[in-house]
């Protein structure tokens, strides 16, 4: 794709205009796959970054769709946030017992959804 007027380069960075993006959708995701991101400017300021697909999302759909992981399982299991919420910090044992005691109430509480 030639780079049209309204289209910089900046370091590592490829911007591209609204309208720009508009006229020439299909280079624009080219150079997506070929540098890995666009940004997308309306009046030279930045409003929006195309990115290409995340490998380990990519995977993730595909197990789904191949039927080895449960969508709904993968809602209803503790993310890492919640784990930190739940867990003593740095292993230290409560008055509830041990970090392993308390990682494998959660797990059974899990299991109990």
């Amino acid at each position: 794709m030639v780079l049209m007027d309204t289209q910089r380069q900046s370091g590592d960075n490829a911007h591209v205009s609204v309208r720009d993006l508009q006229r020439h959708t299909s280079d624009v995701l080219e150079r997506v796959t070929a540098s890995g991101q666009i940004y997308i400017t309306r009046h030279g300021r930045t409003i929006a970054r195309i990115l290409p697909p995340d490998p380990a999302e990519e995977q993730l759909n595909a197990a789904i769709e191949a039927g080895i992981l449960d969508p709904r399982a993968l809602s209803e299991t503790y993310t890492n946030a919640q784990m930190r919420e739940e867990l003593p910090p740095s292993g230290r044992p409560t008055a509830g017992g041990s970090l392993s005691e308390k990682v494998i109430e959660l797990r059974e509480a899990e299991g109990d959804r």
